[in-house]
């Protein structure tokens, strides 16, 4: 049995409590259990975010792949015709070219397994999204590459004298690669996911 005075109650077992008291912890467990619900929620959407971004990686990853290699093959082609000694951006030339072949397997594979296609939304305005985001992110991967080559390696010595200029575009387009992909995640997710 409870007995009421004033703002205190007491309960069967003789305690003396608070009805603000009560009240508060009325309110702390209605909080606690839309936290609760809303990190269930929090950790679903995370759970589907990192998926995504896992799917994401590997279809970079082939991507890369693709990239590089058509870059390391037209560099060879480009040395071997001696192309390097009437331009003298000739890596600039094979970027572009392995860029493009990239980004349309991207495309395809990237709204196949990890982008949700909005409903709202053409085909052909989609791919048109796509290519702008992609050319801004060539203009990106370009920009570095240049830099790297041209400011960095030609610049200082040291690093032109500890490494060939092979390595040098290697690691010069890692990087530019790296760059440029963590920018394509966000700017398609943004403008290109169905939210």
């Amino acid at each position: 049995m409870r007995r009421r005075c004033g703002f205190f109650w007491r309960s069967s077992a003789g305690e003396w409590r608070t009805e603000k008291c009560r009240a508060r912890r009325a309110r702390l467990f209605m909080q606690n259990a839309r936290l609760q619900k809303n990190g269930r929620k929090r950790t679903e959407i995370m759970k589907k975010l990192m998926a995504q971004i896992a799917k994401f990686g590997v279809v970079g990853v082939i991507c890369f792949f693709i990239d590089f290699g058509v870059y390391t093959v037209l560099n060879i082609v480009f040395r071997a015709a001696s192309f390097d000694q009437i331009c003298s951006w000739y890596y600039l030339i094979s970027q572009f070219f392995s860029f493009i072949i990239s980004m349309v397997v991207n495309y395809i594979l990237s709204f196949k397994y990890v982008f949700k296609r909005r409903d709202d939304m053409s085909k052909r305005r989609e791919f048109m999204i796509f290519f702008i985001l992609s050319v801004i992110g060539l203009m990106i991967n370009e920009i570095v590459l240049y830099i790297g080559m041209d400011f960095v390696y030609e610049k200082w010595t040291w690093l032109h004298n500890a490494m060939g200029t092979g390595l040098a575009e290697t690691l010069f387009k890692c990087f530019a690669t790296g760059v440029v992909m963590v920018y394509n995640f966000i700017s398609r997710k943004i403008c290109l996911e169905d939210h």
